[in-house]
């Protein structure tokens, strides 16, 4: 078992030089806003946004080498722009992947900035530049796989893993700088509908990844290809209790791509319909269908969502993929305003 083990890992890792690496993935994008879209970045109502997302997948198949994605992110609309109704957004976001044998582990933090352009005089409608940049570690740990064949599994003395790889090491790691940008557009119409369309460009200087070259500062191997995403997404109220939501997302990540559709229903609660219960489903192009639920309170935001496996792994799986919950608060803090003393005198 623990061999097998080992000759998962190295063919893993030897595959990697030609496969594209899996980058963070959820079901719910939007409450991950500013990795869906740096344009995101302060794209809300209010003082500062707080909010994360925790992803666990394969876990019936790999066990405690399942995949698991936590994120961590504020933000929040800083400063007025060069126009009265314009205004600029900073933010970060914080990010932990770990991913099966070998706990393969991609963690980054983020610096985000966007300018939202108002293109009207009523300030409906908005146009909104994002980019976002950080560092990226990626290493995986080697003493956690028992390691006991290398030297039935080493080329020359170590394990084949590139030159400079001390087979008596515990840890691979690498570190590399990652930058995005993208572009929002943003309507409102009716008392609580709106309308937003995005694109996005992950990874735009093409950085270097591998874990291979013996290096933390590698000149050679695989280059992380653009990932490029395109989403939109429709709220509208159907009467005064109701509202539907869908969302569409496209990415590529040559050669992967992935297309999703969500559909959410929600019903508004409460006596200032202040509450808001939503439900729905989607698919992910096969992959998986997609169980979503969620609640919203005043600023307050919480969303489950479980996928059904419906891929060529379905089999192994028994159908279970992956889970995620999420959540999201927007702090209001509103100076009270100065007022200047008044004295009243009496008409005599």
């Amino acid at each position: 078992m623990r061999l097998t083990k080992v000759l998962l890992l190295l063919v893993g890792f030897l595959l990697g030089n030609h496969l594209v690496a899996q980058d963070y993935h959820f079901s719910m994008y939007h409450m991950a806003p500013l990795y869906l879209n740096p344009a995101n970045t302060g794209a809300f109502e209010g003082s500062f946004r707080v909010g994360g997302i925790y992803r666990d997948q394969w876990a019936s198949v790999l066990g405690k080498n399942q995949y698991t994605t936590p994120s961590f992110y504020i933000d929040a609309p800083v400063i007025q722009g060069f126009r009265k109704s314009d205004w600029v957004g900073v933010g970060f976001t914080l990010y932990n992947d770990k991913a099966g044998i070998g706990q393969l582990t991609t963690g980054s933090f983020m610096l985000s900035a966007a300018y939202h352009l108002a293109l009207d005089k009523k300030a409906r409608s908005y146009l909104t530049l994002g980019l976002q940049g950080g560092t990226v570690q990626r290493k995986v740990d080697l003493s956690s796989l028992e390691l006991m064949f290398e030297d039935e599994l080493s080329l020359g003395g170590n394990l084949g893993l590139g030159s400079g790889m001390d087979r008596n090491q515990n840890e691979i790691m690498i570190n590399y700088y990652d930058f995005s940008g993208g572009l929002l557009f943003s309507t409102r119409f009716g008392s609580k509908n709106w309308f937003k369309l995005g694109f996005a460009g992950q990874h735009v200087l093409t950085p270097n990844y591998s874990l291979l070259s013996g290096s933390n500062n590698p000149t050679n191997g695989p280059e992380l290809p653009l990932r490029l995403t395109a989403h939109t997404s429709l709220h509208y109220d159907i009467g005064e209790k109701w509202m539907v939501e869908p969302r569409i997302y496209y990415i590529n990540m040559n050669p992967a791509s992935e297309f999703a559709l969500q559909g959410w229903t929600g019903i508004y609660m409460g006596e200032e319909k202040d509450k808001t219960l939503k439900f729905g489903a989607g698919y992910r192009w096969n992959d998986a269908a997609e169980v979503l639920l969620g609640f919203d309170f005043k600023d307050l935001q919480v969303a489950l969502s479980y996928d059904v496996n419906v891929s060529s792994f379905s089999d192994a799986t028994n159908y279970r993929g992956g889970f995620e919950i999420a959540a999201a608060y927007i702090f209001k803090i509103y100076q009270k305003p100065v007022v200047d003393p008044v004295i009243f005198c009496p008409q005599l």
